[in-house]
């Protein structure tokens, strides 16, 4: 009777080993079926996102997560909005004649606006360009004393001369551009002060006039 017993218990254990097996199997499967399907959706999803572009005369803008990339002479330039999104702002040719005509130039920004993030961003994206691309020389101001731009100085429309131009970013609910005395007041809403960075990097690229 013994040996039965076993006979049987070793039937049931190999048993248990094949369906372990059978299953063990099936999740390994299930588990690579997963994992190709999300590697697919993943490259699926760039493919796609790179076939989303946008033309503006014979311009061609590629999205991106960060914003809309032209490239422009070998290089790639990052905007927020589309020439077309922003041909209602007006720019006038005296405007743009000021960032073509000025070799040294002030960008200052009101440090203790609510809106600092998007003025340092718009000062920095400029001011990059301008120095890169238009050969001008750019620093950087405030203005006002703080104590978290202590380094940099104090510099408004008072400080612009014939040789050395100002820049003023001012956080403000209606979006405005104004020139006068070699200074060049933007003025707006984060989004609106955004546009108008972008509108004047259009038009010294010669996207928009």
């Amino acid at each position: 009777m013994s040996r039965i017993r076993k006979h049987k218990i070793g039937k049931q254990t190999n048993y248990k080993k094949k369906k372990m097996r059978k299953e063990v199997l099936w999740t390994i499967i299930f588990g690579a079926v997963l994992v190709i399907s999300i590697v697919g959706m993943m490259f699926g999803g760039v493919n796609m996102n790179s076939e989303d572009t946008e033309h503006y005369n014979n311009y061609k803008f590629k999205r991106s997560n960060q914003g809309w990339i032209l490239n422009v002479g070998g290089e790639q330039l990052l905007f927020q909005y589309l020439p077309g999104d922003i041909e209602m702002i007006n720019l006038s040719k005296e405007s743009v004649d000021f960032f073509q005509n000025n070799l040294m130039m002030y960008i200052s920004f009101n440090p203790v606006s609510k809106e600092v993030d998007v003025l340092e961003l718009v000062r920095f994206e400029l001011g990059t360009f301008l120095a890169k691309y238009k050969n001008v020389y750019v620093q950087n101001g405030v203005t006002q004393e703080n104590d978290l731009y202590f380094e940099m100085p104090v510099i408004t429309c008072e400080n612009a001369t014939v040789s050395v131009s100002v820049v003023l970013f001012e956080e403000a609910n209606a979006t405005s551009i104004e020139l006068e005395n070699n200074c060049l007041e933007i003025k707006g809403t984060r989004y609106g002060i955004l546009a108008v960075k972008d509108r004047i990097l259009y038009s010294l690229i010669g996207v928009m006039e």
